[in-house]
């Protein structure tokens, strides 16, 4: 007899000495008894015991299936938890499950289920690729190298540029502009900067005389006037530079042009950056939306503020106020909607509460905490409940009690009958010579 249940994940083979196998049924694959059978004798298998055997008689083979191990006795297989002796070491974590398991190596090394070890993952595979990209990989990490002026992100997994006015071009008068894979480091009027010895030098041998300036142009000196102001070789006179002319021009921009400066206002939430000369978002989040439960969202021109729960942001006050939820909540006959500060309550017809996830009004079952003990039923309806008592009483549902029922007043009616009301039930006494039949409800 064999037989197998992906159920209890156990397979049970018996074969009787001399005869043919017997296969089981389907019924049978759980747990079941083996019984000795005679040469010429039908076997019994309609009972149902261990897997067990007789030696001499026949052989009874229990096994189970991968991740699973029979124990002598027993009617099922049970898991057998690898991580006792497999996934051991310092930094391996092992997760066992019903049947098989999980080893968790650490970072950069996965598990090898057949040499049964945590084994380096070559990132360089499918991590780092593209040109002018240098992968190493290392046991348990990896290097990504990418071009002069980027830097590799671990956490984006890409090369993004290095910021170096974080670190180079520092001291009075040094403005610093980074570019993708570049920057540019600009000195005071007279110094030029060295991207070698990665400092300012001063390229004037002579100063120029009044308001002008001296910088080193085409490897020479040249004078020239203050920022915001170009040279008139007629009147031999530093005169405004009208930037409006070519800076400040767009859809939306307004340029005021002053003596030796401008000024070019953008539109609402935008103010204009005269480092990049670019109209750039205003974060409202630094000063607007500020507070307990407030939650500020800065948009590219605009911003969002997300109130505590029941209020939302008013745009003009600049305050959040109470949402009415009255006006579109808890609407439809026979319900009562209550406003609150920050919250709101929706009272619904009798038998039913209000589901406030759904916004549904849902029968409330009365039979949770109503009609309990000892032989009572409760019929749950919907918007109200049945509660039926043992035979002789009746519930009452302003007591909320089960209250003996009076039988004397329509049953044993009779002349010359004699009826006694008791608690769940009642006597009915007939004259001499009659009993009363409790199923005919007449004196025979």
């Amino acid at each position: 007899m064999t037989g197998h249940s992906d159920e209890d994940h156990l397979s049970i083979e018996a074969q009787l000495m001399g005869s043919q196998t017997f296969v089981t049924t389907k019924a049978w694959l759980s747990d079941i008894k083996i019984v000795v059978c005679g040469y010429g004798i039908g076997c019994d298998f309609t009972e149902y015991d261990i897997c067990i055997g007789e030696e001499k008689i026949y052989t009874a083979i229990c096994t189970c299936k991968s991740g699973y191990e029979y124990k002598i006795g027993s009617t099922l297989c049970t898991d057998v938890d690898e991580c006792t002796y497999l996934c051991q070491g310092d930094g391996l974590i092992c997760n066992n499950f019903v049947g098989s398991f999980q080893c968790v190596c650490p970072v950069g090394f996965s598990y090898n289920y057949t040499s049964l070890k945590c084994e380096d993952v070559d990132e360089c595979n499918y991590l780092c690729q593209g040109d002018s990209l240098t992968c190493n990989n290392f046991n348990g990490s990896f290097q990504c190298i990418c071009p002069v002026g980027f830097s590799y992100n671990y956490t984006s997994l890409q090369c993004e540029d290095v910021d170096e006015c974080t670190y180079l071009c520092k001291g009075d008068n040094l403005t610093c502009n980074n570019f993708n894979g570049s920057f540019q480091c600009v000195c005071p009027v007279g110094f030029s900067y060295n991207y070698t010895s990665l400092q300012c030098e001063d390229e004037c041998t002579k100063l120029c005389q009044g308001n002008f300036t001296c910088i080193s142009k085409n490897g020479s000196l040249q004078c020239v006037c203050p920022v915001g102001f170009i040279y008139n070789s007629i009147s031999y006179l530093c005169e405004d530079v009208d930037e409006c002319s070519y800076l400040c021009l767009g859809d939306g921009l307004t340029c005021n042009n002053f003596n030796g400066s401008f000024q070019c206002v953008c539109p609402v939430r935008f103010s204009y950056n005269y480092t990049s000369l670019q109209c750039e978002d205003v974060d409202e989040c630094n000063y607007l939306c500020q507070g307990d439960g407030l939650t500020c969202n800065n948009f590219n021109g605009s911003f969002q503020c997300i109130c505590p729960v029941g209020f939302s942001y008013n745009y003009t006050s600049l305050q959040c106020e109470d949402v009415d939820e009255c006006n579109y909540l808890c609407q439809g006959d026979g319900l009562t909607c209550n406003n609150f500060n920050g919250s709101f309550q929706c009272d619904c017809p009798v038998g039913f509460s209000y589901n406030y996830t759904s916004l549904q009004c849902e029968d409330l079952n009365e039979c949770t905490y109503l009609c309990k003990g000892g032989n009572l039923t409760c019929n749950n309806l919907n918007g109200s409940y049945i509660c039926i008592c043992p035979v002789g009483f009746s519930y009452n549902y302003n007591s909320l009690q089960c209250d003996d029922v009076n039988e004397c007043v329509f049953l044993c009616k009779d002349d010359n009958n004699i009826c006694h009301n008791l608690n769940g039930s009642y006597l009915c006494d007939c004259p001499d010579g009659f009993l009363f039949n409790y199923t005919t409800l007449q004196c025979d």
